[in-house]
Formats: C-alpha cells, sequence, structure tokens
C-alpha cells in the first residue's frame, strides 16, 4: 500500500514466487521485503492476521487466514536552510506556494528563493550548496531548484556606499 513516495514490494511463498494473490494455500510460509525507490524511504509497517507480527521488513510468517501487510512509502525529507547577512527580504515557496525558508522539503519538490535588498541596500552575494549548488541569479535575486539534497542558500546585502562629503575650511 503506498503512501507519496515509490518502491517495490516482494512476496515469496515457500522461498520461491507466490502463486497469484488469492491462491496461496494455507500453511504457506510468506516472505514480505521491499526496496524504495530514489527519494522515497519505507514507513511504518504493519500486518493483520497471520502477518499481525509484521512491524519490520523482511517480515515472515504462515499462512493461517486471510491477511494482510501494509507497506507505505514515504518522500524523504531533505533539510534547507538560507544564511542571511544585512538588511533584506528574503522569501521561499515549495512548488510554487509560500513556504518558510527554513525546510525541510519533500525530495523533488522544486524550491524558489527570492530576495530583495532593502531601501539603502544591495544585493552583493547569492549562492548555493547541496541542490541550490549552480542554481542561483544575482541579477535577479532568485534561486530555483529541485531539492533531492541538503541545501543552503546564503545570501549577503550590503550598505550601498555614499558619496564622501568634502569640508573645506578657508582662513
Amino acid at each position: 500500500e503506498p503512501g507519496n513516495g515509490g518502491g517495490t514490494v516482494n512476496v515469496e511463498c515457500d522461498g520461491g514466487p507466490c502463486p497469484p494473490l488469492g491462491a496461496i494455500g494455507y500453511g504457506t510460509h510468506v516472505k514480505v521485503s521491499a526496496n524504495a525507490s530514489t527519494g522515497s524511504e519505507i514507513g511504518t509497517v504493519s500486518g493483520e492476521h497471520s502477518a499481525a507480527g509484521c512491524t519490520v521488513l523482511p517480515c515472515e510468517f504462515e499462512l493461517k487466514e486471510n491477511s494482510k501487510v501494509v507497506v507505505p512509502f514515504n518522500l524523504q525529507s531533505e533539510s534547507f536552510s538560507v544564511n542571511q547577512t544585512g538588511t533584506g527580504t528574503v522569501a521561499c515557496k515549495d512548488n510554487g506556494s509560500p513556504a518558510s525558508c527554513s525546510g525541510p522539503f519533500p525530495y523533488g519538490d522544486t524550491v524558489k528563493v527570492e530576495v530583495s535588498p532593502e531601501s539603502g541596500w544591495e544585493l552583493q552575494v547569492l549562492t548555493g550548496t547541496g541542490s541550490a549548488d549552480g542554481e542561483c541569479n544575482e541579477g535577479t535575486g532568485t534561486c530555483e531548484f529541485e531539492i533531492t539534497e541538503p541545501s543552503t542558500v546564503s545570501v549577503t546585502f550590503g550598505l550601498i556606499p555614499t558619496n564622501p562629503s568634502t569640508l573645506s575650511v578657508f582662513k
């Protein structure tokens, strides 16, 4: 039974392939295992009836009645953070919707970071690590990437230099 991730469930009967579900006979030794797809993980496993003891995989039991094993696959979460220096606004989106800039985000989601300096400040540095590496554009003040590993965006706003005033003293 899938969650929001992906993977495959393998079922063996008496050490080999199983007949079609529903045709597995009484007393058959059943072994259930699973493999999560990239970006997914196996969630909490549960079983009913003959498989009631199935809480981890692989799980083995003797079939004595109609039984069920639930193997959910959940998307992994990837850590994300923004490091900000100086004064400005930082906004984040997860798949186009406003989101916190201090993750985590589900594996494979599209993360967009938009930065804007406050008055009197300028954007000096906008860089990323992990999935954000090479995905930041200082010209537009944005980073946009598919998150597949722990990632960080660093933004530095600096004060805009002002023209120095001169003072002349005459005698």
